[in-house]
């Protein structure tokens, strides 16, 4: 029980770093001045929980049990709703979400709401090879035109900038970032509106002034959805030189 008070929790782990980005990206958009002043936000980073990318191409076990245990365990602790920082996992987020007795903050439903809003059409998606082939960007954004990298600088670039032993799961970011650049190239070629970082490894090794257009970042959106939801009044976020900037109110 929380006692009427409304906490969030974050069903993290998938990965370690993307969890503390999300965690940090919160607390950026509180504007506190005392400890007391922040909300109060439960983390259980299970990092065990099977690879998304793997269950989905039927290469490894499914990781819905190991996401429930999180998602029971964060509920028992008293959460009110959960954020997942981790865009693959949302494919399995149906089935999570007629299991757990908890309430879910959707970043891909968030973010397809934000881009509609501001009427953005063509979108290009940089994500990992299980949430493309799961066609859930396709289910998510029916009303956008998406464009992705052709298949091989999808492996070889965004997959190894991702989970390559350079890449960002090891807290290499330097060259993580230097693996995503050819896919960003040639998606800048299609001259997309914007592009979205649609993988939560991404945020940490990609920057706006590298990549010339917009960057949608759904942590940062589901970062805002959640905080609304809890009544705690965020800082306003709007486009800077360097991507998002956030500015107190």
């Amino acid at each position: 029980m929380n006692d009427g008070e409304d906490i969030l929790g974050i069903l993290g782990g998938m990965g370690p770093h993307a969890t503390a980005y999300f965690f940090q990206t919160l607390l950026n958009m509180v504007p506190a001045r005392t400890d007391q002043q922040y909300p109060r936000i439960l983390i259980d980073c299970h990092s065990a929980i099977p690879d998304r990318t793997r269950a989905i191409l039927g290469q490894g076990p499914s990781p819905v049990p190991a996401m429930l245990d999180s998602a029971r365990r964060l509920a028992v602790a008293g959460v009110r709703w959960v954020v997942m920082p981790c865009i693959t996992a949302h494919f399995f987020l149906p089935e999570v979400r007629r299991q757990a007795a908890v309430d879910f903050v959707d970043l891909l439903e968030e973010t397809a709401r934000w881009l509609d809003e501001r009427q953005y059409q063509h979108v290009g998606v940089l994500t990992t090879t299980g949430s493309r082939e799961s066609g859930i960007f396709q289910r998510y954004f029916q009303r956008f035109y998406l464009t992705f990298p052709p298949a091989d600088l999808q492996e070889n670039s965004v997959m190894a900038a991702i989970y390559g032993e350079r890449g960002a799961k090891s807290g290499d970011l330097r060259e993580a970032a230097s693996l995503l650049a050819p896919a960003v190239d040639r998606l800048i070629t299609a001259r997309p509106q914007v592009l979205l970082m649609g993988c939560t490894e991404i945020p940490l090794i990609l920057r706006s002034e590298r990549v010339g257009v917009p960057l949608v970042d759904p942590m940062v959106i589901g970062a805002a959805a959640a905080l609304q939801r809890m009544g705690v009044p965020a800082v306003e976020i709007r486009w800077g030189a360097a991507g998002w900037a956030e500015v107190k109110p």
